[in-house]
């Protein structure tokens, strides 16, 4: 079973949602069974209808290769070693090449010059833990975060969405670019 949300906005009530779809959920169906396969995906914007721009991608992309292995700290195991949300790095062979370098990181992001090339260098596919697919032009423009385990409860999905809205969030601003290349910018909103 697959349920998708409607578009939250992180400056409203977004947890009465999730409330209400849970109530719903253990109305009608019995609560899914635990499967290490299965993972629930957050998708993160700017806001209903915004996009990030090709630099704050780069920011938000240069910060997901640097902190990888502490967002994999976080993750249970079987998310971890999922086929399903590989590490950017070793998923990306333009990442892989630089190893944990973190200028050859930031040169490689750097020379993205569309959000579709930038998406080409977090990833191979869309099996990785931060999914870049969404951002190219005409689709969503959203980045999706696949770390999260099976959801099993309001309190574990409201978690792993404030999770992945709270590292972009510290990413646009704590985050700058090998050679001072800094952004500085308003947090993102969540689908």
């Amino acid at each position: 079973m697959e349920a998708v949300s409607p578009v939250l906005d992180n400056g409203a009530n977004w947890e009465v949602e999730i409330d209400t779809f849970w109530e719903a959920m253990r109305a009608v169906f019995h609560m899914p069974q635990r499967a290490k396969a299965c993972g629930s995906h957050v998708h993160v914007s700017r806001g209903k209808n915004k996009r990030f721009t090709l630099n704050e991608l780069k920011t938000i992309g240069y910060g997901i290769a640097v902190y990888e292995n502490l967002v994999l700290d976080l993750l249970m195991a079987n998310r971890q070693e999922n086929p399903y949300c590989k590490p950017n790095t070793v998923n990306s062979a333009q990442l892989q090449r630089c190893g944990r370098n973190r200028t050859a990181i930031g040169n490689v992001i750097r020379a993205a010059t569309t959000p579709e090339a930038l998406r080409d260098v977090m990833q191979s596919n869309r099996y990785v833990l931060w999914n870049f697919d969404h951002v190219a032009t005409g689709d969503s423009g959203t980045i999706e975060f696949r770390g999260g385990r099976c959801l099993r409860g309001e309190v574990r999905t409201k978690r792993w969405i404030a999770f992945a809205v709270a590292f972009i969030h510290a990413m646009l601003r704590l985050v700058s670019l090998p050679n001072n290349v800094q952004l500085k910018v308003l947090g993102p909103g969540i689908i």
